[in-house]
């Protein structure tokens, strides 16, 4: 079935409609309405049609009305039958799996005049993608015709005018502005979006950890960033878990209208993870995953077992793609620390509260293991002197706390200077402190104990909502 396009106009849908299907203004409006609220079209509804109080674009009262006129008017009915599969099918989050929109590789871009400045720093996001991916990506000639793939052109603001491969073109075009032309992370965020992988936010899974305030949306915002994935068949996101430092994860303020938070996180730790959204400092492992998955998967090796969620390389198959910050044939081990960092396997036991203090210009990969798999690590940092920066992220002057099971997605982020008491409980029996000091002034002292506690991520509990949205809103 053919999907509608990614940005119909509200003008255009009018047109199409009384042309091919003979429906009325105030029904094609209702569609218009249903269409823009659930994102189908980036431009914002009408504020002169007249609906019943009772209206629910949503809900039945939508279905039943649109069906109405479809007992004397059969082309209605394709229609109605039409717009009620979108309805349904059409969703978004993961990578998009729509055999009519998928690219074909190797996939050729192009660079136009105006950002030849800058093609040195194009062809480095592509380098990165096929270093880490077993896609393929070559410049196309400048002045030949251009029929076939991503083309890089000067805009106003950073963005890519789809989400994988459009349906009635064959040129995705990716603008850049002079404020993120230079940095090739956010030109690969770009690229992994124009291939097909849809905004962190969108995940199936994202009401455990993200709030949508819909009212703080500009109207003339594209949904597709907002709503929700429904179908893991057409975007699928295979063994991959929400990560708050996903490359592909919009600013918690994205489309606000009134500087408000559009996009909110909640549960345990939700003010660090408020402030790691929308960082375009590292491409995080799931995001070159969800590539090897999807357009990898006949070059990867099924039968190599890889620790902490890696799997097998796309172009070494006797090698596992791993995590950061492991390493490893299989990821079984982490990387080196520098020469002045305390153990870098260290020993929680029960009730016995060890310290571990990092004062130096170095990084440090330090693992916390419980004495037993019954028990978890209690980690409480109670001084830090870090760099203040927003997004908070891995970087220089950081520290990035790997608490969760699942140890692929990107740790807790801390940065600045606090002198609190800050506890973070692991949700098996072992948890990873990152330091990442680059200053001789840079510090993290820390105090660990090993304890018997379920730690869920306040992700569904009543209580956690209420704490976020009370605070927040």
């Amino acid at each position: 079935m053919k999907e509608p396009p990614q940005a119909l106009n509200t003008v255009e849908l009018l047109r199409v409609a009384s042309k091919n299907f003979n429906i009325g203004l105030q029904q094609t409006m209702s569609i218009a309405e249903h269409l823009y609220t659930h994102g189908y079209t980036s431009y914002p509804r009408t504020e002169t049609t007249q609906y019943p109080k009772q209206f629910d674009f949503r809900g039945k009262y939508f279905v039943s009305s649109l069906m109405k006129p479809c007992k004397y008017k059969k082309t209605n009915l394709k229609f109605a039958i039409l717009i009620i599969i979108l309805n349904y099918i059409l969703i978004y989050g993961g990578i998009l799996n729509d055999t009519s929109r998928q690219w074909k590789f190797p996939l050729y871009f192009r660079v136009d005049e105006s950002l030849y400045d800058v093609d040195r720093v194009i062809k480095k996001a592509f380098s990165r993608i096929m270093e880490y991916t077993c896609l393929e990506f070559y410049e196309y000639p400048l002045y030949d015709d251009f029929k076939y793939g991503i083309h890089f052109k000067k805009g106003d603001k950073p963005y890519s005018d789809s989400i994988g491969k459009k349906l009635d073109s064959n040129i995705t075009y990716i603008y850049l502005n002079n404020n993120w032309k230079n940095n090739y992370i956010m030109i690969q965020s770009l690229i992994i979006i124009a291939l097909g992988v849809y905004p962190e936010q969108t995940r199936s899974d994202r009401d455990k950890y993200v709030h949508i305030y819909w009212k703080n949306i500009d109207t003339k915002a594209n949904m597709i960033y907002f709503n929700q994935t429904k179908n893991d068949t057409l975007i699928p996101e295979y063994d991959t878990h929400f990560d708050f430092g996903s490359v592909v994860h919009f600013k918690g303020t994205s489309f606000s209208i009134n500087t408000k938070e559009t996009i909110s996180a909640y549960g345990w730790y939700y003010e660090n993870y408020q402030n790691m959204m929308g960082q375009k400092t590292v491409v995080t492992f799931n995001n070159y995953k969800l590539l090897n998955r999807h357009f990898c998967s006949h070059k990867i090796n099924k039968t190599i077992l890889c620790e902490k969620n890696g799997y097998g390389h796309p172009n070494q198959r006797r090698k596992c793609m791993c995590p950061y910050p492991f390493v490893g044939d299989r990821c079984q081990w982490i990387m080196k620390s520098a020469t002045y960092c305390p153990n870098y396997q260290l020993t929680a036991v029960h009730h016995e509260y060890r310290n571990a203090v990092y004062h130096f210009k170095g990084y440090c990969f330090t693992s916390i293991t419980a004495t037993s798999s019954n028990y978890n690590v209690e980690l409480t940092i109670y001084r830090l002197s870090l760099e203040s920066v927003s997004p908070c992220t891995r970087m220089d002057g950081t520290v990035e706390v790997k608490y969760k099971k699942d140890k692929s997605i990107m740790g807790l982020c801390f940065c600045g200077s606090s002198q609190k008491n800050y506890k973070i409980v692991s949700e098996d029996n072992i948890m990873y402190f990152l330091y990442y000091g680059n200053l001789y002034r840079h510090e993290a002292r820390i105090k660990y104990v090993a304890i018997q506690h379920k730690n869920i991520d306040k992700v569904d509990s009543f209580v956690g909502k209420m704490l976020k949205i009370s605070h927040k809103q």
